[in-house]
This record gives structure tokens, C-alpha cells and sequence, in this order.
């Protein structure tokens, strides 16, 4: 004879497997450890916002270390000189190379002890070797009243009598403070087949300090370039 059942369970666990379960969920949540959000002194519900203020203030502190004072601009100024005359009617003047450490925006304060000193947010408003070879050209147009000339890289072509160029490898302060130009002018004849070429060298002290004083100098050494290579040009044979 078959005993009877006191009980028939028809679950798909056992009701003594379904309360072991649970016990046990309730032990792993009792010991789980605690969460950063249990002890946010910021309610839940705030949490996003603040994090997004916290991305927008990273970025824009970002950006402000990033970002740099805007460079003050620098140009060298034509300065008159004494006018002779007795040049050819018509000059090309080429473009005026320099030395490639020059060659930047920033304007080079000296290259004294193996070093090239740059003067920060202090710039050039052109390329310089297109800004002294305009300012050349105004300076030689000052002195040779009665010569047009004209640049080579210009828009205004002609047939020149003669041909100016300038070559400059250093234009910066030496060690005693004063501004420096090393160089070469060259000018060729259309009637002679070789160059008259000189070399250049001017030390011109500063009229004042900071890089307004190292502008200033520039613009005076360049003016007596153009005075030197006026008289180049009225000194050729036959021109006196």
C-alpha cells in the first residue's frame, strides 16, 4: 500500500530551495559593500547636472590655458635722406634675402651666445624680407628723385639701367645692446658686365629700450643702406 502525501507541491522550485534563495540574496546585500551614491552628500536626482557643469568647467579651463594675448604688430618705418641725383632713370630692386633664423613672425630680440632670443607676442606685420625690400625701395625713391624704382616680385615691370640686390645675414642686438646689420648690396649695370658688390656692416645703437627702440634702430640702419646704394648707383663711370 502506497503511504499518502501530506502534502502536493506543483512549483517549478521547492518551497524550502525558494526560501534558501532568498535568505541568501538578503546575506550577498547585507555584505555587498556600499556604493559612492550611498554617501553623496548631492541627491541622486542632481547628479547629472552636476556632472555636466563639471565638463563644461574643464573645458573652458582648458581653453584659457590654451589660449595666448594677441600678438602686437611691427612694422619697419621709411625715413628721409639727403637726394642726389646723376642715377639711372629706371631700377629693379630684388628681393632683399635674409638669413632663415629671420625668417618668422616673431621679431628675433638677438642670436648673441649660440642662441636665438625671441620676443614673444612681438611680431612683424609682413614677412620681413617683403617689408625691407618695400621700405628699401621708398628709401631709394627718397634719395633718387628723379630714378624709378621698383620691385622685382612687384606688379610693375620695366626695363631696367640697373639692378640692386641685398643680402642680409644678421639683423638683430649684439652683446652691447645695439642693433647689428651684416650684410651685402650688389649693383649691376646694364652697360658694365660686373657687379659693383660691397659689404655691409652698421652698428646702430637703440634711442630707447624695448623692442620700439630695436624697430626704431632698424629703420635707421636700413636708411643708411639706401644711402650707401645711392651712391653706388650715381658712382658709375660715366654718371659723376
Amino acid at each position: 500500500m502506497i503511504p499518502m502525501l501530506s502534502r502536493i507541491y506543483t512549483g517549478s522550485v521547492r518551497p524550502d530551495k525558494r526560501h534558501s534563495y532568498q535568505d541568501k540574496a538578503k546575506r550577498e546585500e547585507r555584505h555587498a559593500p556600499d556604493s559612492w551614491w550611498s554617501h553623496s552628500p548631492v541627491p541622486r536626482a542632481g547628479i547629472m547636472p552636476l556632472l555636466r557643469l563639471i565638463v563644461v568647467l574643464s573645458a573652458t579651463l582648458a581653453a584659457a590655458a590654451c589660449s595666448s594675448p594677441d600678438p602686437k604688430l611691427y612694422t619697419v618705418a621709411t625715413l628721409p635722406g639727403t637726394a642726389v641725383s646723376g642715377a639711372p632713370r629706371v631700377v629693379s630692386l630684388h628681393t632683399v634675402g635674409i638669413a632663415r633664423y629671420l625668417q618668422r613672425n616673431q621679431i628675433v630680440q638677438t642670436s648673441e651666445d649660440y642662441r636665438v632670443v625671441l620676443r614673444g607676442t612681438d611680431w612683424w606685420a609682413e614677412p620681413l624680407d617683403a617689408m625691407l625690400t618695400r621700405v628699401l625701395a621708398q628709401d631709394l625713391t627718397e634719395r633718387l628723385p628723379q630714378t624709378t624704382v621698383y620691385t622685382s616680385a612687384g606688379a610693375v615691370t620695366g626695363s631696367p639701367e640697373a639692378t640692386v640686390e641685398v643680402e642680409l645675414s644678421r639683423l638683430d642686438l649684439d652683446r652691447a645692446g645695439n642693433l647689428l646689420l651684416i650684410g651685402q648690396a650688389s649693383v649691376s649695370f646694364k652697360s658694365q658686365t660686373s657687379p659693383d658688390t660691397r659689404s655691409l656692416r652698421i652698428s646702430q645703437p637703440l634711442p630707447s629700450p624695448g623692442v620700439e627702440g630695436q624697430i626704431a634702430a632698424t629703420s635707421t640702419a636700413m636708411a643708411q643702406v639706401a644711402d650707401e646704394i645711392a651712391g653706388m648707383l650715381t658712382a658709375a663711370p660715366g654718371r659723376r
